[in-house]
């Protein structure tokens, strides 16, 4: 039995995946991927040990804030962080992020030291 901590990660591009975890000590932490909103939930309901969600917000089939808006109804995934990684800097997108449940924002393209300091300044991952 690992250790690790895992970490959901949401987002239609598989770059933008691999850019997030390769960000992340591998040695920490456990990724799971997923490519859209319905197949994050899917994921997050069959690993119910994921401490921390990291999502897009633009993509098929369910967009991030849709898909936080499900998990955040759900009690027992009502605490588990959820991370914004997106294009999206509207004021009115993050503000509804916000009431959806999303602790952090950072807009594309992802900054590895600003990651790890939002996550850190948060004591998301500790």
């Amino acid at each position: 039995m690992s250790d690790k901590k895992k970490i959901l990660i949401i987002d239609d591009n598989k770059f933008a995946r691999m850019a997030i975890s390769s960000s992340l000590d591998n040695e920490v932490y456990t990724f799971i991927e997923a490519k859209d909103g319905i197949e994050g939930i899917e994921k997050l309901q069959q690993n119910p040990d994921v401490k921390l969600v990291i999502a897009d917000y633009y993509m098929p089939n369910m967009d991030g804030l849709t898909m936080c808006e499900e998990i955040r109804k759900n009690k027992e995934y009502d605490k588990i962080p959820i991370f914004m990684v997106t294009t999206e800097s509207s004021k009115s997108i993050q503000e509804r992020g916000k009431r959806a449940g999303v602790m952090a924002w950072m807009c594309k393209p992802v900054d590895k030291q600003k990651l790890l300091h939002i996550l850190n300044a948060l004591n998301i991952l500790c």
